[in-house]
């Protein structure tokens, strides 16, 4: 007996000598699992079921990776249904706001070089009397732009060029311009107020991101989008990349993003004019990045495996630094502009975009896991939420925590806003809820950003909210110039 087992297990030895070694590490690569406890091996299959599922053929693509490389990589639907131009490795699309990481990792590099301080009142850089409707004395940082909390109220005025040659704005709709204005040019002209004083409050802000992009113009001596090309792309290899207002920093891809067309969650495609407006984005930096998907990976995994052709070690250990935390909490809210997420298993990084187009860039670093997408559909919510759930889990809510609050930031709590939103304020959740909502939720806490106010008694004026209704009421004649004045807004100038 012990003769035979000998030579039965001298026989299964020779056998296992003759296996090639390849696939054993393929089968070892199998078992790797994402932080959700999904195999890798699995997720091709789920991410197909999520879009078949998902009931409408807008483009969407989607990269997974690690630090080996790219996990999964997918392209779904069309990018142009009437064209019949389906998505694929050449297809082109807007990051949204992902775009600001370029200008936060920008300011990173110069702070590295010495040419900027983060914590310098940026007034240092700008031409004498550049801001003009600061309501604070105290000094502006770029860390309070990363932060989001210089005190800026939101604003979408002129950051899109309109059909016609219209540019949009809050106080003169019929502002013409043949084409995009500078940087400097949109921020003289869409100045918004400061309504919070520096530091204190987290309040988003495109204008703050397009500022901080108009320093390092101010410090290089160059326009941004030629500083980013040289100091980002280049050094990355991201060849199908744009980012000035029209694109036309790389004609390539502002050919491909002209074929590109936008898609409502039904399937029913945007209007033309709305989709033109898109085209040019004055407020360029804090938005309209357009690259193919690979290069939003290439991006994506220089972050996340701290490529030093864009940072020291040093650089980036500061970079992904807590620099702003949830009030009253040790808990990171972000790292000089990328935000933390806890809505999901573990802890994320990263940044999400909306346009006409949606765009999301998440980092988990213990794992060393990266999820980035492009979608041709506006707050596309289906695949955004579901699939960044497979790699990193559902948050579950705490053992023994009941309830959750939360204070969007942005509200004006003193003003008419209570009156016409009393929940404004304070809403609450069970932790069940947080299964099924894309949510940033902290124990027994949320914060949230909300929209601007309508008005603010404080400063006797109408917030962005106000303007906005302004704007459309006149936009399609509902409001005539003397019921304007009723409710204390400029009459329509004919």
């Amino acid at each position: 007996m012990k003769r035979q087992f000998k030579q039965g297990a001298a026989l299964l030895l020779a056998l296992l000598l003759l296996v090639p070694f390849a696939p054993l590490c393929a089968a070892q690569t199998s078992e790797k699992a994402f932080p959700s406890g999904l195999a890798y091996g699995e997720l091709e299959d789920r991410i197909e079921a999520a879009f078949d599922a998902r009931g409408t053929d807008n483009g969407y693509m989607t990269a997974v990776f690690d630090a080996e490389g790219t996990i999964y990589e997918g392209y779904f639907g069309f990018a142009n249904k009437e064209r019949g131009l389906r998505m694929d490795e050449t297809t082109v699309v807007d990051w949204g706001s992902v775009s600001k990481l370029i200008v936060w990792l920008s300011a990173m590099q110069l702070a590295e070089r010495g040419l900027l301080d983060l914590n310098e009142d940026i007034r240092t850089y700008l031409p004498k009397g550049f801001l003009r409707k600061l309501r604070f004395d105290d000094p502006i940082t770029l860390l309070h732009l990363m932060n989001h909390t210089a005190g800026f109220e939101d604003t979408t005025a002129n950051m899109i060029v309109i059909a016609r040659n219209r540019l949009l704005t809050m106080d003169e709709l019929l502002y013409s311009s043949a084409k995009p204005l500078t940087l400097e040019e949109y921020l003289k002209k869409s100045e918004p107020h400061q309504i919070y004083r520096p530091g204190d409050t987290v309040a988003y802000s495109n204008y703050g991101c397009a500022l901080a992009a108009y320093v390092i113009e101010c410090v290089t001596g160059e326009t941004f989008s030629a500083y980013a090309r040289q100091n980002v792309f280049v050094p990355l290899g991201m060849d199908n990349t744009a980012l000035s207002a029209d694109l036309s920093d790389n004609p390539t891809v502002q050919e491909r993003f002209g074929n590109l067309w936008f898609y409502n969650s039904d399937g029913s495609a945007v209007k033309d004019t709305q989709a033109a407006a898109w085209r040019v984005m004055n407020c360029y930096p804090a938005g309209h990045c357009t690259s193919t998907l690979h290069d939003l990976e290439t991006f994506a995994r220089a972050l996340l495996l701290r490529d030093e052709r864009l940072l020291s070690a040093e650089g980036f250990a500061e970079f992904f630094a807590p620099s702003r935390n949830y009030t009253g909490t040790d808990v990171p809210r972000s790292s000089h502009g990328l935000f933390w997420l806890y809505s999901y298993g573990v802890p994320v990084v990263g940044h999400n975009g909306n346009s006409l187009s949606a765009a999301m860039l998440l980092l988990e670093p213990n794992s060393g896991v990266g999820f980035v997408a492009l979608a041709n559909e506006a707050h596309e919510g289906v695949l955004m939420e579901d699939i960044p759930r497979l790699l990193f889990g559902s948050y579950a809510g705490d053992e023994g925590a009941a309830d959750y609050h939360t204070c969007v930031a942005r509200w004006d709590y003193h003003s008419i806003t209570r009156l016409a939103y009393p929940s404004a304020c304070y809403f609450r959740f069970t932790k069940e809820d947080f299964a099924k909502k894309y949510i940033n939720v902290l124990p027994n806490k949320l914060e949230l950003l909300g929209t601007d106010y309508f008005y603010s008694p404080a400063l006797n004026r109408f917030g962005v909210f106000g303007y906005a209704l302004w704007v459309l009421l006149t936009a399609y004649k509902a409001m005539p110039g003397d019921a304007a004045g009723l409710v204390g807004l400029p009459a329509r100038q004919s």
